[in-house]
């Protein structure tokens, strides 16, 4: 069977003037069913006209989104079949205009979501943190014994005997609990591995010592406390000069379990 043509209704193949002509259509089979119901009236209701234009009204829909929804039926097609079930233009149809937009439908719903997730903070406090060019930003304790080295591309290197120096920085706050990270290279000597180590201070809770021969990365989570100190020391009371404690990398940020963000969702 051919498919008419579209020749007394040139505005039938735009989107929106098409969705109005079946909501009107819809909106008159409803209330005739209304009324067969209510009033035990026999008016005739075609049942498989109203579900047709169901169907055309959501592809319409999606073809307003998105023109290459469903390529194989194009506007002018569905127009052909819309017009034959509403009659024409519908022009005396008595229905409200309502614009279109991508949320109006003849019936909705909604439903709200919400979730919370946990969202780990990256920022990194320390200053200087890679060591790129000299030791900017840290302090020292009594001894002094921390010098800048190019060694890595840059790095704090230990270089002092018994005194036990402490290169810090005061950027944390009391009560508060930091991921912390940095890249550490030690020679241990064998003969006398006791005498030769590196601590970390978060304000003045201690961890240590480490004692490692090659490099490692470590990795702590720690619980500031009393003052605003971190800190990294190192002791070397061998006998023999070893200064191979190398210290890069350092990275303090608040530990994420702290941290949540709560997102909501409404879909209609």
């Amino acid at each position: 069977m051919l498919s008419p043509k579209l020749t007394n209704c040139p505005e039938c193949t735009n989107i929106p003037s098409l969705i109005k002509k079946i909501d009107c259509k819809l909106a008159e089979l409803g209330n005739s069913l209304y009324n067969n119901i209510s009033y035990m009236l026999n008016k005739s209701i075609s049942y498989n006209d109203m579900s047709n234009l169901i169907v055309y009204r959501r592809i319409l829909l999606y073809k307003y989104m998105n023109p290459n929804y469903v390529s194989l039926y194009s506007v002018n097609k569905i127009a052909s079949k819309v017009i034959n079930i509403v009659s024409g233009c519908v022009s005396k149809c008595p229905c409200a205009e309502v614009p279109l937009s991508t949320t109006t439908t003849s019936s909705s719903s909604s439903s709200t979501t919400t979730s919370t997730t946990t969202s780990c903070p990256s920022e990194n406090l320390i200053f200087n943190s890679e060591f790129n060019t000299n030791l900017s930003g840290w302090n020292q304790t009594i001894g002094g014994s921390w010098v800048w080295s190019s060694f890595n591309g840059g790095s704090a290197n230990y270089t002092g005997q018994d005194e036990g120096s402490i290169l810090y920085q005061n950027i944390l706050t009391p009560g508060v609990t930091y991921d912390i990270s940095f890249d550490l290279w030690m020679n241990l000597p064998l003969a006398n591995p006791n005498l030769f180590w590196v601590k970390v201070y978060v304000g003045t809770t201690e961890y240590g010592p480490f004692k490692i021969n090659g490099h490692q990365t470590i990795e702590l989570i720690l619980t500031c406390t009393d003052t605003s100190m971190f800190g990294i020391q190192a002791y070397d009371a061998d006998m023999e000069p070893h200064n191979t404690i190398f210290i890069d990398n350092v990275h303090i940020s608040e530990h994420c379990s702290g941290f949540t963000t709560t997102t909501t969702t409404t879909i209609l």
